[in-house]
């Protein structure tokens, strides 16, 4: 359910908003790119009572802190214009709301940093806001603001690393951060090895364990260092999640997912941020001196993609213009 607060204080008149937050909405669906390639998160339709110039700003509030922000450039409404803006025309540069300045407060820590780690908006209450800032002056005409919330599910879903298996398994490093999303009282995370292709793959999680950790009430895990190291070969992992309900204790499993692991491989992320930036950047001579490593997981605006799309992206002409480790 969206909840639509209207904020007037002269100049434009909103004449409709409406909002459609669906349940589940990806950390790169709130980019302008996202915005254009998916589907339409709200509109609103207004009408100009003088001519002005403005610029749209949007921002995402959660628990009181701004995880993202974004302005378009400055444009002209005439006096009795009328106009209608769709999340859409964010993302889309021929519309006069296209958004030229993005932002993710990364310096909220502890947290953005879950949200970009899944890659997902979490559960909880969300206020996202369009903001008609009236120019040259910088103030807030007029504020919509639509209040709306993600719901825990029922499901147990794994995140990363990995793909479901059957698809072309990604390589990762030799401890690997684990990460899902659940609703539940605890969880228990169960690793195997593959090497009986003759059976499934969970199956193979059953013969050939290699670690299980029950207990963890977060959704991460981070592969111990007390622990050895994976080897490299090609893994399955599952996690099960256990619910306390009036019936009794309701078990959740995840979809099993596979990874391969070869640290060799790991190495091209230090190479190709060499090629882009430089042999003496001084941040990659910071993380060398400093003992960091990748931890084999490479996201983009929230979202985790692969090495190979990692390489594309850096071969062609963006920019780089924020890297953060941790």
């Amino acid at each position: 359910m969206v909840t639509v607060l209207l904020f007037y204080i002269l100049g434009l008149t909103i004449n409709n908003a409406q909002g459609f937050f669906p349940e589940k909405i990806y950390i790169s669906d709130l980019e302008p790119e996202g915005f254009y390639r998916g589907n339409i998160l709200f509109q609103i339709s207004g009408q100009e009572n003088t001519t002005s110039q403005y610029q749209v700003r949007y921002l995402l509030f959660y628990d009181e802190n701004i995880l993202i922000e974004g302005r378009s450039g400055i444009f002209t409404l005439n006096t009795g214009e009328t106009f209608q803006l769709t999340s859409k025309d964010l993302g889309d540069p021929s519309s006069r709301f296209y958004i030229v300045e993005h932002n993710l407060h990364t310096e909220n820590e502890q947290v953005i940093g879950s949200f970009l780690a899944s890659g997902v908006l979490l559960p909880g209450d969300y206020l996202f806001e369009i903001q008609f800032i009236k120019m040259p002056d910088g103030l807030i005409d007029t504020s919509v603001v639509f209040e709306f919330s993600i719901i825990g599910g029922s499901e147990v879903e794994a995140l990363s690393p990995g793909v479901p298996c059957g698809e072309s398994p990604p390589v990762v490093i030799e401890r690997p951060l684990f990460l899902w999303l659940g609703d539940c009282d605890s969880f228990t995370l169960n690793i195997g090895l593959i090497l009986n292709r003759e059976v499934s793959p969970l199956q193979n999680l059953q013969l050939y364990p290699v670690l299980k950790k029950s207990g963890l009430t977060g959704n991460s895990f981070q592969f111990p260092h007390d622990y050895p190291p994976l080897e490299k070969g090609e893994y399955v992992w599952q996690v099960v999640g256990f619910r306390s309900t009036s019936s009794g204790v309701e078990k959740l499993s995840s979809t099993p997912m596979c990874f391969m692991v070869g640290p060799e491989k790991i190495q091209e992320i230090i190479e190709i941020l060499k090629e882009k930036l430089g042999e003496d950047n001084p941040r990659l001579v910071e993380i060398e001196k400093g003992g960091f490593s990748p931890t084999g997981t490479i996201f983009l605006n929230g979202r985790i993609i692969t090495i190979e799309e990692f390489r594309q992206i850096m071969a062609g002409s963006k920019e780089i213009k924020r890297v953060r480790w941790k």
